[in-house]
């Protein structure tokens, strides 16, 4: 998979002026499975309200540009409650962005653009979370993630989002 990920963005670099990319989620995703370090991702990561949804903006890793998420406020808080869920209710230690990704699935699908990758959503959500220092990478795993926050604290911090 990395493999073709790295053959893709070699044909972007030579012919991407030519044509036009099928999407920037697309491309977003293929970079996301290609970082290595989700705090230095999350540093790269800034965020704000904007009316009635949430901007999360990273920079690449080489600073030529950021690409944006926009989340409608009410899916970001669905993200947030349904990790603390995974927590609280269902006694995990740790939790997953795949997990995540699908319980809500057909509810990002069917509420926001992201109708081919709604795991973008949930990954940029995650990196808020590091970012905040709520949820931190479970050692040695990609893509796992434990909590750093009780879940009272956090769903304070949520209500004054």
């Amino acid at each position: 998979m990395n493999e073709l990920a790295k053959l893709r963005n070699s044909y972007n670099q030579v012919f991407g002026s030519y044509i036009c990319s099928n999407n920037e989620e697309d491309t977003e995703e293929i970079e996301e499975e290609n970082e290595k370090d989700i705090k230095d991702v999350a540093d790269r990561t800034t965020w704000k309200r904007e009316n009635e949804n949430i901007r999360i903006e990273t920079v690449r890793p080489d600073k030529s540009s950021s690409y944006p998420n926009i989340i409608p406020v009410h899916i970001f808080e669905e993200i947030v409650r349904t990790i603390i869920d995974q927590f609280v209710r269902y006694n995990k230690d740790y939790i997953k962005t795949s997990t995540i990704s699908s319980l809500l699935n057909d509810k990002i699908m069917q509420e926001t653009n992201y109708k081919k990758s709604p795991k973008t959503l949930v990954y940029s959500v995650i990196k808020i979370l590091i970012k905040e220092d709520i949820l931190e990478n479970k050692e040695n795993y990609k893509r796992v993630y434990v909590l750093k926050k009780s879940p009272e604290y956090i769903l304070k911090w949520l209500k004054n989002i």
